[in-house]
């Protein structure tokens, strides 16, 4: 499996009352780090408008704490595909300590953009992400 990573410093938009990372904050860099990744594979293989990811589910697991100025990497990979339905995980991880700080599982359903409806993931986008 492929992993998709970008590196990360923890700014004061991040911290919470607590004085570390908001939980929030974390699901946000799902959301944010599968979109880049989707468009990454994409970009040039298929019509960027064709296809729409929604979330079924999520899994958050919440290990250790970070705080402002750590130094993060935030890494993704598609686990699987099952119909509708790409199972991604995300990490985020100390870089300076390699601590798994999170970890996701997020079940992703497949929207045709045009139709409007779910569709199961064709070939065509399973073979992009080696599957």
């Amino acid at each position: 499996m492929e992993k998709y990573s970008i590196d990360y410093t923890v700014g004061p938009e991040d911290i919470d009352e607590l004085n570390h990372v908001n939980n929030i904050r974390y699901l946000e860099w799902v959301q944010e780090i599968s979109k880049d990744h989707w468009f990454s594979k994409i970009n040039g293989k298929l019509p960027l408008d064709k296809y729409l990811w929604v979330v079924a589910n999520h899994n958050l697991d919440y290990f250790r704490p970070a705080f402002l100025n750590d130094r993060l990497r935030i890494e993704t990979f598609v686990k699987d595909f099952d119909g509708k339905f790409s199972n991604r995980v995300v990490k985020v991880i100390n870089a300076s300590t390699d601590k798994l700080l999170f970890q996701s599982l997020t079940k992703w359903c497949l929207i045709d953009v045009k139709s409007q409806n779910t569709i199961d993931v064709p070939q065509e986008i399973a073979s992009i992400f080696g599957f």
